[in-house]
Parts: structure tokens; C-alpha cells; sequence
């Protein structure tokens, strides 16, 4: 019989979809969009396919650029719980 185990992304918040509970990142902190010319992908949670977010893949504005990658989830999509701190060695 195999061994169950859990796995925890670490980090001082959690945050899981809202419509079905899966745990999605371990972000300190959730970003408003700001306004301007980007080009997004959009987030779904891999259990339920709810929409979340969406991803910034290119910003046409230089000051902007430090957008591309990240991840916005909208606040009211996701629950965000208290997070396991990791112990250094």
C-alpha cells in the first residue's frame, strides 16, 4: 500500500479557488490591473475551470514591462488562509 503525502507550496499566505476550494499560490499579495496596453492570458483553476485572473505575456510600454509573467487573481475568486512558514536550516 502506498504512502499518502501532502504538499505545501510554503510561504505566509495561501490562496485557493473560491468555487471549489484548490489551493492556487503561495503570493504575498494580490495586484489591482493597472490601465494601458498589454497583451494577457487569461486564469482558470485546474479543478473546477473557474476563471481567476489573468497573466500579463507582454506589455507594449517600456515602464509596463515589469508586469510580464505575473499573475493577478481577482480577490473576490479567491480565498487567501494563513500559510506554514519554512524553518532554515
Amino acid at each position: 500500500m502506498g504512502r499518502i503525502f501532502l504538499a505545501h507550496p510554503g510561504g505566509a499566505r495561501l490562496y485557493s479557488c473560491a468555487n471549489c476550494d484548490t489551493a492556487l499560490t503561495n503570493r504575498s499579495q494580490l495586484t489591482s490591473m493597472l490601465t494601458g496596453r498589454h497583451m494577457v492570458r487569461d486564469v482558470f483553476c485546474k479543478n473546477c475551470d473557474t476563471k481567476l485572473g489573468w497573466m500579463y505575456e507582454y506589455a507594449t510600454e517600456e515602464s509596463q514591462q515589469y508586469k510580464e509573467g505575473q499573475v493577478i487573481l481577482e480577490r473576490a475568486l479567491v480565498t487567501e488562509s494563513e500559510g506554514i512558514e519554512e524553518i532554515g536550516d
